[in-house]
């Protein structure tokens, strides 16, 4: 994301909102490749809302981390 955002780094929210997409993305998977669907949708009620939360949450922190790290490297505030 950063290189198709050229080059600047991208916010809380939309970082945070990319990565509950990817589990989506993921949990769509999950109900193409499993053959049994009644097993795939058991698998994907059960962990998909818990991986949406704590990678949204990782990243949320991830971006926060690197924002503080560039403001304190002196490069100015990020874009």
């Amino acid at each position: 994301m950063y290189r198709l955002n050229r080059g600047r780094l991208l916010g809380i929210i939309p970082a945070m909102a990319f990565a509950a997409g990817i589990e989506l993305l993921h949990a769509g998977l999950v109900l193409l490749l499993v053959q049994a669907l009644t097993v795939a949708v058991d698998i994907a009620r059960t962990n998909i809302p818990q991986m949406i939360i704590a990678n949204s949450l990782g990243v949320g922190i991830s971006v926060i981390i690197f924002h503080d790290m560039i403001k304190l490297e002196g490069r100015g505030t990020p874009k």
